[in-house]
């Protein structure tokens, strides 16, 4: 029990077996292993089984399943009390023990898992008389957990990445669910070193090896500073960001289209959502350009307002001003060239109406 109890696999043995820890967890697996010369046992990890490839059963479910997953490879000696322990955290729920052994028997001794979470200490409280909700909120911390290492990344499984547009609501959790803003301010500094010196602009993730820009996770990044400073009033930390702020924004600024004064053609990555039949949104043209976007304008017209609410309680009054009356002018052009009275919606983008005889596609879109 515990999985301390040994197992044996005979000489000459193909054997599998299948551990479910009962929910997602993570950390430091520990397999320990004695004799059995020259066996080989690969370790997969899953958060969940597959029916098919890219089709996840139940996760509570196994019967007739297949295990897709990331795996380590540990070959014996054949010496006594033999442990193999991975280098970096694996998340998984479900571990799948394919052995191979050749002329010797193998005794398995032990597998269990270290688990590593952010220690976050346990401030905020929850309670209500729905058993349902309270489970939620205990998942929640568990998972906020999961998702705080080095720095916030993106789930635990798949990808373990710091993504500037996720890392806001990450980090709003994390501060109101506890005092230690540490991380945060981590995260903050961090991205910073992902700049590209031409645009300005950060990457999508960082640390990462992508090698693009990511304009909407840049914005987020002055949106989320605006939220440390509310929570914690730390002007000596945010400062140093300024000329940050000024890149990013200015960027934007540059590819405002003096004829609609929308941001006109840009071609760096500007992720905002996934549309569940076409990818992500905004979208580019089959040039890779985005053009006359409402939704990336207002995601500007949202950071400058966040800029212009930074600067003046930092007291940077002629960037306030400056910014402020950017935004008050981006605001008016898309009331006068995007808002279509009739419908009562916001076009998606311009491109149609000022070059393409062709449909206009529509978007809901408050101001």
């Amino acid at each position: 029990m515990g999985g301390r109890s040994k197992l044996s696999i005979p000489a000459n043995t193909e054997a599998t077996v299948l551990i479910d820890f009962g929910l997602l967890t993570m950390g430091y697996p520990e397999l320990t292993t004695s004799g059995g010369a020259n066996s080989s046992i690969k370790i997969k990890y899953a958060e969940a089984l597959y029916e098919k490839v890219n089709l996840k059963a139940h996760r509570d479910s196994v019967a007739n399943l297949t295990m897709f997953g990331v795996w380590d490879i540990f070959q014996t000696d054949g010496k006594p009390s033999r442990t193999f322990r991975p280098l970096w955290k694996r998340a998984f729920r479900y571990v799948k023990l394919e052995i191979e052994t050749k002329d010797k028997p193998l005794e398995i001794s032990s597998f269990v898992n270290e688990y590593s979470g952010y220690p976050y200490p346990e401030m905020a409280t929850f309670v209500s008389n729905d058993a349902k909700l309270n489970e939620i909120f205990t998942i929640s911390q568990r998972t906020l957990q999961m998702c705080s290492g080095e720095t916030y990344y993106d789930t635990p499984y798949y990808e373990q990445l710091s993504y500037g547009g996720d890392n806001r609501p990450i980090a709003n959790i994390s501060t109101y669910n506890s005092t230690d803003d540490r991380l945060l301010r981590e995260m903050l500094r961090l991205y910073t070193q992902s700049e590209n010196n031409e645009t300005g602009l950060f990457k999508s993730a960082y640390p990462s090896r992508f090698d693009f820009d990511q304009g909407t996770w840049s914005m987020a990044w002055i949106q989320t500073l605006l939220d440390y400073y509310e929570l914690r009033g730390d002007a000596e930390f945010i400062i140093p960001f300024v000329p940050n702020i000024e890149k990013i924004l200015g960027f934007y600024e540059r590819h405002l289209d003096e004829e609609t004064g929308l941001i006109g053609a840009v071609r760096n990555k500007n992720f905002m959502d996934w549309s569940i039949t076409k990818g992500s949104i905004p979208r580019a043209n089959e040039q890779m350009e985005m053009v006359q976007s409402t939704m990336l304008t207002m995601n500007y017209v949202h950071t400058l307002d966040c800029a212009v609410k930074l600067y003046n309680y930092l007291g940077i009054g002629d960037k306030s001003i400056e910014w402020a009356s950017i935004s008050e002018s981006i605001k008016s052009s898309v009331r006068a060239n995007s808002w279509d009275e009739e419908k009562g919606l916001f076009l998606t983008t311009l491109i149609a109406m000022f070059s393409l005889n062709i449909p206009i596609s529509w978007l809901f879109f408050l101001m």
